[in-house]
């Protein structure tokens, strides 16, 4: 084939002026640009499932979903403030407590009175239902005009995070069984209360704690303000150590909290150890390597990956939850206003929640300076109808606390006053006549919160949440009041972080030579005491171990699908819900 390219030809008379008609030969060259294709080019054949797999492992972008079920327990009946002068659109939309009662005291009172009940349940749900209640949110004297868009965004709010930060130095509070107030930062240990028992003839002397101590016995604790001293007064090496010799107290449940050192028998040689004396303690593994063996202790931070109006929540459909729905009529002769309803004061309902936008991983590095294998959705109260939130002199509503702060009673580290317990969530308002309504912030891309209580140990290269995150918001008792202490009212609990492996790491420690292996991970731990690198390797997508270990998302178009479902659960201060445990149904035979 020949190639003369663009070839323009003249003829002489149009050259110029005269210019003769001369003849023009040109030679043209010979070039092949045609390959003829070998065998093994026409017949390759295309793996698909090797392509999926392989878009997939590359693939750094996520777009989790989640279904939650939401359990509430309605509590606080109160009223609105002041008994004769109450607000009106509270007033008239609550679930009643004693309407017959309040009713005859109505009919003698020549004023509006403040009737008692409690606020509705739309008043916590995810979606609300009321945006065409007259009086409420429509008509006359409503409260606020409710939008039928923004149903899922008054409440609450939902948001992608991921832990990025470490602080071991957070300050924490956990009141004792003998009503001693003991304050602690993770960073010199978790705190402990020491006995002396008879366990079966033996006698030991008893730790309990407040969070899981992730023991194991024949393990080692370092008791940082107890020492072994020998006979001439020296103290012993290492003499703050000290073997497990069993965990708990005989009663269920109770390993998770307690273990028990064997007494020696020669108290003269160990200095202060004595009855209900308190201290703080560090997981050791190794006596021989008590120093790299030796866990520590943090509050994982969370940094923020969407910003409000990212999230969207939908009912999940013809599903509830397996507890009851509490509602009732309202006979218009037995409200304040004279209008007949339905009030809720309970539901059981579940929802889906997803986000318009994908998570790119691919620069996020965790807490522990590893590529991210967890994403949270996280969840924040808003309020924004008024009943809640109150702010603090720092101007901060919400609370926040761990597993060990709730309780029977209410401890003293939710005090309006502990700056200590405040979120870095800041409130806002709006005043409707003189009365003023508060509601907290929107939470934006970058901002951090603080998470739950965990252990890293370098040998296991492992991470414990010891002791989960959570928040508590309280009434506003300027527009609602149920009585009790102004400083540290009751309230109600909620865990903010529900976490979602999007990658997993292998179920034992690999172990390399720094000088014979390759492909040593950047986030490895170099041992000087075994004079190799620890680390546990990252599972592929798709591959799940015999444990269990690993995750295996729907892939599609560039992007990871993870998906899990969650308990949501509102609790009241003074339960226990937070541990919901299935009571199987009695065996039913001939002798029933």
């Amino acid at each position: 084939m020949s190639d003369l390219g663009n070839i323009t030809f003249v003829k002489g008379s149009l050259r110029y002026k005269r210019a003769p008609e001369l003849p023009v030969q040109i030679t043209a060259p010979l070039s092949g640009k045609v390959k003829e294709l070998d065998e093994y080019q026409r017949n390759i054949t295309v793996d698909l499932a090797e392509v999926f797999n392989t878009e997939r492992q590359k693939s750094t972008f996520f777009a989790p979903s989640c279904k939650f079920q939401l359990i509430f327990a309605n509590s606080y009946s109160g009223i609105t403030q002041t008994p004769n002068d109450p607000y009106p659109p509270f007033n008239n939309n609550l679930y009643y407590s004693n309407p017959e009662g309040t009713k005859l005291i109505q009919v003698e009172s020549s004023v509006t009175i403040a009737w008692p009940g409690l606020p509705q349940y739309n008043e916590f749900n995810f979606i609300r239902t009321d945006m065409g209640v007259e009086g409420y949110t429509t008509g006359t004297g409503r409260h606020i005009t409710g939008l039928p868009r923004d149903v899922t965004n008054y409440n609450w709010r939902f948001h992608l995070s991921y832990p990025s930060y470490s602080n071991p130095l957070k300050n924490m509070q956990y009141d004792f069984s003998d009503g001693t107030e003991f304050d602690w930062q993770p960073f010199y240990g978790l705190p402990y209360q020491m006995n002396l028992v008879n366990i079966e003839g033996k006698t030991f002397w008893q730790f309990t704690c407040p969070v899981k101590h992730n023991l194991q016995v024949g393990e080692y604790v370092n008791l940082t303000n107890v020492t072994i001293i020998d006979g001439q007064g020296v103290p012993v090496e290492n003499g703050g150590l000290f073997e497990v010799y069993s965990l708990g107290n005989g009663f269920f449940g109770s390993e998770e909290k307690i273990f028990n050192i064997i007494d020696t028998g020669t108290p003269q040689n160990v200095t202060t150890f004595s009855d209900n004396k308190k201290g703080q303690f560090f997981r050791v593994l190794d006596v021989d390597n008590p120093i790299e063996s030796q866990s520590r202790y943090y509050v994982r931070e969370h940094t923020i990956l969407t910003n409000s109006n990212d999230s969207i929540v939908t009912n999940s459909g013809f599903e509830q939850t397996a507890f009851r729905t509490v509602k009732r009529w309202e006979s218009s002769d037995l409200t304040p206003n004279l209008e007949s309803r339905i009030s809720v004061k309970e539901d059981s309902q579940s929802y889906n929640v997803s986000f318009n936008s994908s998570i790119n991983i691919n620069s996020l590095i965790d807490n522990l300076n590893r590529p991210v294998s967890e994403l949270f959705v996280t969840v924040i109260n808003r309020g924004y109808f008024g009943y809640f939130n109150p702010p603090t002199q720092a101007g901060n509503a919400l609370k926040e606390g761990w597993s060990f702060n709730l309780g029977s009673q209410s401890s003293s580290w939710w005090s309006r006053s502990n700056f200590f317990s405040d979120t870095n969530i800041l409130t806002s308002s709006y005043t409707i006549g003189t009365r003023e309504f508060f509601y907290n912030n929107d939470l934006s891309v970058g901002d951090t919160l603080n998470g739950d209580l965990c252990e890293w140990n370098e040998i296991t290269q492992s991470e414990t949440v010891l002791s989960d995150c959570y928040h508590k918001f309280v009434f506003n008792p300027a527009v609602f009041s149920i009585g009790g202490s102004i400083e540290n009212p009751m309230g109600y609990y909620y865990k903010p972080f529900f976490g979602m492996k999007i990658k997993d790491y292998g179920d034992y420690v690999e172990e390399g030579d720094p000088n014979t292996t390759d492909g040593i991970p950047s986030y490895s731990y170099f041992s000087q005491y075994l004079n190799r690198f620890l680390w546990r390797d990252i599972y592929p997508y798709g591959y799940i171990d015999s444990d269990g270990n690993g995750v295996d998302y729907p892939f599609m178009n560039g992007r990871h699908y993870p998906y899990d479902n969650f308990v949501f659960r509102v609790i009241p201060e003074g339960t226990n819900i937070q541990n919901i445990t299935v009571v199987q149904l009695p065996t039913i035979d001939g002798c029933e």
